[in-house]
């Protein structure tokens, strides 16, 4: 096995959080995931059950949807982004409103990036979608060197 098998076990064995209100949707993503290689998957249709899980087992990566009843994803990012314990786990917005407003908004709240639902999955490669686990979003032209070595100087979150 090489070092750079090593790292993407790493990667697809990290822990990653679907939080959406439609079970079909975390079902195609969990779909998509897992045909990525993706095997810890953990979520959540409820959001105050996804505050109360990130809280006590925190995960390396959230994929949040941001309009669910009860507390709405802004504010669950909101509460990630000031949490010592939560506040550098990267987080990825899925939402049906990709009005420009919406995502600055999200970005300013600290969201790694956004993604239009539905999602295509071509939308995103798999080298890029491996570059999310990174607190910076990484540019799509720098994803060969982090597939290459993913962790430069740094140890696996």
């Amino acid at each position: 096995m090489s070092h750079l098998d090593v790292q993407l076990d790493d990667l697809v064995s990290s822990t990653i959080m679907l939080v959406d209100d439609e079970p079909t949707v975390i079902g195609a993503l969990e779909t998509f995931l897992e045909g990525e290689g993706y095997t810890n998957l953990v979520t959540a249709t409820d959001s105050g059950e996804a505050l109360a899980l990130l809280e006590s087992s925190p995960v390396d990566l959230l994929l949040l949807d941001l309009s669910m009843p009860r507390v709405e994803g802004f504010e669950i990012l909101e509460t990630i982004r000031s949490s010592d314990k939560l506040r550098h786990t990267p987080v990825i917005i899925l939402t049906s409103d990709t009005s420009s407003e919406t995502k600055l908004k999200a970005l300013e709240l600290g969201a790694t990036d956004f993604l239009g639902k539905p999602v295509d999955p071509s939308e995103r490669g798999c080298d890029e979608f491996q570059g999310f686990f990174y607190s910076e979003p990484v540019p799509p032209a720098d994803c060969a060197a982090l597939l290459a070595d993913p962790h430069p100087g740094q140890p696996f979150r």
